[in-house]
Formats: C-alpha cells, sequence, structure tokens
C-alpha cells in the first residue's frame, strides 16, 4: 500500500540503501521531459528507476495527472547525492530545468514561448503544455502538503543553514529544497534541477493552503463558459479528422461570430488553453 493516499502506482526501484531512515526534509527535481500525462509511469516503469543497472530512485514521480511511488518513504534512495539522499523524501515531476516559471506555473501568458530541452532544440509552449503543467502543480502542492503534514513537516523552502542541520538528521521542522540547492550548498551532486525560474515558494503557499483546508484562488471570470467550449472542441475536432468545413450553425453566443474565430483569441485567454487542452484529449481518444 503506497505511503500516501495520493498515489495510484507502486513501481518500487530496487536500487536503494534499505529503509528505516528518519527523513528531515524534501527534494523537489524534474525529469527533464515534455509537460503532460504518461511520464510518472514511465519513469517508474522497467525502462528506466526499475532497472537496476540505471541506479537511481525516488520517492515519487508525478506528472499532470499520476503520482506514482517509486520509493518507499523511508527508504534511503539514490536521486539527490550521497548527502542528501539519506534524509530526503524526494519527487520527480515533468518539465524542464530551462522552464520560466510562468511556464512552470501553466500561465496563459507563457502560450507561445519557447524553451530548450537538454539535446539543445528549441520547443514552443502550447496551450496543452499550459493546462497540463498548472493541473502537475496543483498535484503536487498536494502531495507535498500531504507528505508534510504526515511528517510534521512546515511547507517552507529551507534556508541554507537549515538544509545542512537537515540532512545530519537534526529536527529543523521539515522543509523543501530544490535539487540545485542540494548541489550549491551540500554538494555531491551537479544537477540544477528545477531551475532558476522554479516557483517553489509558490509551491509552498499552496501546499500551506491546502492543509489549512483553503481552495485555490479562483480565476478571473471568462465571458465563455462550459457549452461554448464543448461546442468549439467538437467543431475542431471535426474540421481535424474528417477534413470537413465548421458547420455554419454554431456560433459563440458571447462573440456573435463563427467558432473557427476562436483561433484568432488571444493567447492571454484562458478559454483559449482549455479548449485547446479539450481537443488534444479528443484527438488522442
Amino acid at each position: 500500500m503506497p505511503d500516501s493516499s495520493l498515489a495510484t502506482a507502486e513501481l518500487i526501484s530496487p536500487s536503494n540503501s534499505g529503509r528505516g531512515y528518519n527523513k528531515t526534509f524534501g527534494v523537489i527535481h524534474d525529469i527533464e521531459s515534455p509537460p503532460g500525462p504518461e511520464w510518472a509511469e514511465s519513469l517508474g516503469g522497467p525502462n528506466y528507476m526499475q532497472n537496476p543497472a540505471n541506479k537511481v530512485s525516488v520517492q515519487y514521480v508525478t506528472d499532470s495527472d499520476t503520482v506514482v511511488q517509486t520509493g518507499w518513504e523511508d527508504a534511503w534512495c539514490w536521486g539527490a547525492g550521497p548527502y542528501a539522499n539519506k534524509r530526503a523524501i524526494q519527487i520527480e515531476q515533468a518539465g524542464y530545468a530551462s522552464f520560466t516559471e510562468a511556464q512552470w506555473l501553466g500561465d496563459a501568458s507563457a502560450v507561445g514561448s519557447t524553451y530548450v530541452r537538454p539535446d539543445g532544440t528549441t520547443r514552443t509552449y502550447t496551450a496543452q503544455d499550459a493546462a497540463d503543467m498548472a493541473a502537475q502543480l496543483e498535484l503536487l502542492a498536494h502531495l507535498v502538503a500531504d507528505i508534510s503534514k504526515r511528517h510534521g513537516w512546515r511547507t517552507v523552502v529551507l534556508t541554507a543553514d537549515e538544509l545542512r542541520a537537515a540532512s545530519n538528521n537534526t529536527d529543523v521542522g521539515g522543509g523543501w529544497v530544490e535539487h540545485r540547492d542540494v548541489s550549491n550548498i551540500l554538494g555531491g551532486t551537479g544537477h540544477h534541477d528545477a531551475g532558476e525560474g522554479y516557483p517553489i515558494q509558490r509551491l509552498m503557499d499552496r501546499a500551506t493552503q491546502i492543509n489549512q483546508g483553503i481552495s485555490p484562488t479562483p480565476l478571473p471570470e471568462d465571458p465563455v463558459n462550459q457549452q461554448d467550449i464543448d461546442n468549439i472542441a467538437d467543431a475542431v475536432v471535426d474540421k481535424l479528422t474528417k477534413k470537413k468545413m465548421f458547420p455554419t450553425n454554431i456560433y459563440n453566443p458571447t462573440t456573435k461570430k463563427e467558432t473557427f474565430s476562436v483561433l484568432s483569441w488571444p493567447d492571454t485567454n484562458r478559454a483559449k488553453a482549455t479548449m485547446l487542452a479539450r481537443v488534444y484529449r479528443k484527438l488522442v481518444g
């Protein structure tokens, strides 16, 4: 049975130094993958973490819709170097260290921007990416909140001195850092994820809200309602899959224009991001 009720699968890596260790802090990583679903099970499976030859493990991997437990919380996993592994609970997530804060947050303002992958290629950040990253951040915040609550930790970013103390099994009240903090402060590892743009304070703030029973701040009201989005998604799918013209009798009741005009909406319109996310999901099944 997973340590966290949020985990939907156990894909435990054989790579670890045993169990029964006291945990004093958490480490946030990224797996250098595109946003989206299925990465958690892919990374946790036999092609990577369950392959003993790779000699790597963390406690959890999350993506836009799934949490997979890949190591027990009391295990000495192998993900953040010799000075952190023994005392840390570690979480991997989809995304790239090159992401900006807006890209990590899934902000609609990031749609159309670019990011650099580890192989040096540049990719455009899409509306689907934004939808996936927003969902992932909320899921990760729930996981951080759950781990912190069960272990009696604060949902805060540790200072350098607190990280040093926590790594030596000193009770500092718990807290979280990124892998790059471990590299810069403790050493023994050269990774720099989750990156300079990573919104770890926003993550901590949301985790704190969750443990206080506070719902996310509602997004501003949008003049486009759910039925509009459903109609648009259906029309676009019809266009893309059947090569037909948009039915002229389908209109957006807010703008009084044919639904095809949605494609010219500004990138900051969150309804466009929602619509494109639905279109993608319809297309892929």
